[in-house]
């Protein structure tokens, strides 16, 4: 840059020469009778050079003035003229959940409208700091969307309102997964995050206080009831007839919940009552034949996408196990067909377990119990292995330990360490401590755990799922040929739930720089005088003509 400042300072002098440059001027006497012919152009123009002041002229001045400005705008490209403090930028990286629970009704608007809603506010919040947001669009529900990074205000606002409830699940967790990727950083700027949903915040945003992310709840506890699972097992005391195990929650306030349960082009049964447990129903009932069946909860609530389940029936082949255990009891008390080929799972004594195969579920029978008082010391709560199990019977028996027992999960185990009820997941295997046995309740407890581990067990390899669930590469309710794919995803229908948000302060928070220093140069002044001069010189001699030098 001082080399092309140099050229145009030694362009001065040059400019002072062309100045400086006067036409010859000839005295002639010339006879009137010449005005009367042709007269002969002159062959050459000449011209002499007079030194004069050219500071006198005014269009030399100009001219030099923006030679000189030129100059000084090239060797002063860096130099700071002043600095002046003016609203910081701010980098906004938007998260907004679009997931089945988002299309949930409140007062006749859905989740995401209130999302919409939400974004103006906080936006809002942003304009009081006079802060100028860069906006960057992501939406999410199983997987992250990016809709655009350094987006104009227009092209956020078209981005957003195109949004809709997709019918998929919720991962909370994606927000915290692309913050820690490196390209969760946006051209070296750290942004603020912002995640709107209709779920209160995680526990990983709430325990982590330098978290640069603002996470907004818009939900509102809202009454709900739907499905959270059905499935089919073969039904072991019925002959091995399908039996379909319907499984109903509900959330908020109790509300008398009917079942419609109809054969598709054959009505099968309505208004089935639903009793719950809890907050916790289920309902059991044997197809008469293979088919389609759609089962819809009554009343409509609030949210809609689990109130309704289609559901293949398929004609599966009989029910047969492969029973290797020496106690045959059982086996001929249920009328089970004993079938090494196809067996729906294993039946063995612990000692036989490394002999099974070892791709098939496996239940393994311990040497039983005796009368007698116990204590039960640890139980895995939840596990369906113990569904209706009660706890306080299981203290009236004594489980025998079993010496050759494999590696197990322990599910219910007494304060000596033995166990009562095992499971393992390669392949699935379920122990139990014994065959059904006593009278009265005893005999209630123990034949309940073989029926739990007998269903665990059948509903693991059930070949013929009744439906699917929506997936991310095919996000649509499909319900006109099996495998139905639905939008039942768990979760979604926790509806009762009192938001919770996170951090909202950040965004108006008094302890965040809300000014940036910007330091103005002096070459784009001293450049923009120059084109002054120069406009101003040459509209002087537009209007000046000849006279101008």
């Amino acid at each position: 840059m001082i080399f092309f400042a140099g050229l145009c300072a030694a362009l001065i002098p040059l400019l002072a020469l062309l100045h400086m440059r006067k036409p010859r001027y000839l005295t002639r006497r010339v006879s009137a009778a010449r005005f009367f012919d042709e007269v002969t152009a002159a062959e050459n123009i000449q011209t002499q050079w007079r030194w004069t002041n050219p500071l006198k002229s005014p269009p030399f001045v100009m001219q030099a003035l923006c030679l000189l400005l030129i100059s000084a705008a090239l060797v002063s490209e860096d130099k700071v003229w002043y600095t002046v403090d003016e609203p910081g930028d701010l980098h906004l990286w938007v998260w907004i959940d679009t997931s089945s629970s988002m299309a949930t009704q409140v007062d006749g608007t859905i989740m995401l409208d209130l999302a919409r809603a939400a974004l103006r506010e906080n936006r809002d919040a942003l304009a009081q700091q006079q802060r100028r947001p860069i906006l960057h669009l992501t939406a999410f529900d199983l997987e992250q969307r990016d809709l655009g990074h350094n987006l104009s205000p227009a092209q956020f606002e078209t981005a957003v309102a195109a949004l809709k409830p997709r019918p998929l699940g919720t991962d909370l967790s994606l927000p915290m997964r692309s913050r820690e990727r490196d390209e969760g950083r946006l051209q070296g700027a750290d942004p603020l995050v912002l995640v709107i949903s209709d779920l209160p915040a995680p526990t990983w945003v709430r325990t982590d206080p330098n978290a640069r992310l603002v996470w907004h709840d818009v939900g509102d506890a809202v009454a709900n009831h739907g499905f959270s699972e059905v499935r089919a097992v073969a039904n072991p005391f019925l002959g091995g007839q399908p039996l379909i195990e319907i499984a109903v929650h509900r959330f908020g306030a109790p509300t008398e919940v009917r079942l419609d349960l109809k054969a598709r082009n054959d009505a099968f049964h309505d208004n089935l009552p639903i009793r719950f447990q809890a907050d916790r129903g289920t309902y059991l009932f044997t197809p008469p034949k293979p088919g389609v069946y759609e089962l819809t909860l009554v009343p409509e609530d609030a949210y809609g996408a689990d109130n309704q389940v289609v559901i293949a029936v398929q004609d599966d082949a009989e029910f047969v196990v492969d029973w290797r255990h020496p106690d045959r009891t059982w086996l001929d008390q249920l009328g089970w067909q004993n079938q090494t080929d196809h067996a729906a799972f294993t039946v063995l004594a612990p000692h036989q377990s490394a002999d099974a195969d070892r791709q098939r579920p496996r239940l393994i029978i311990g040497p039983g119990f005796q009368p007698g008082e116990t204590r039960i010391d640890w139980f895995r709560e939840g596990s369906p292995l113990l569904d209706q199990v009660n706890l306080d019977v299981a203290e009236t028996l004594r489980a025998l330990p079993a010496p050759d027992l494999p590696p197990l999960f322990p599910v219910l185990a007494d304060s000596n360490g033995v166990p009562w009820v095992g499971r393992h997941d390669a392949p699935t295997t379920v122990y139990l401590a014994g065959f059904p046995t006593g009278v009265g309740d005893q005999a209630r407890l123990t034949t309940l755990l073989w029926f739990n581990a007998v269903q665990t067990l059948l509903s693991k390899g059930n070949a013929n799922p009744l439906f699917t669930r929506t997936r991310i590469d095919a996000a649509t309710v499909e319900t006109n040929l099996p495998p139905f794919r639905l939008d039942l995803h768990p979760g979604e229908g926790r509806t009762w739930l009192p938001p919770q948000s996170h951090g909202r302060e950040r965004l108006t928070a008094t302890d965040t720089p809300t000014t940036i220093q910007r330091s103005v140069l002096w070459w784009p002044w001293l450049l923009g005088a120059a084109l002054v001069f120069f406009a101003l010189e040459r509209v002087l001699a537009v209007i000046g003509g000849p006279a101008w030098r």
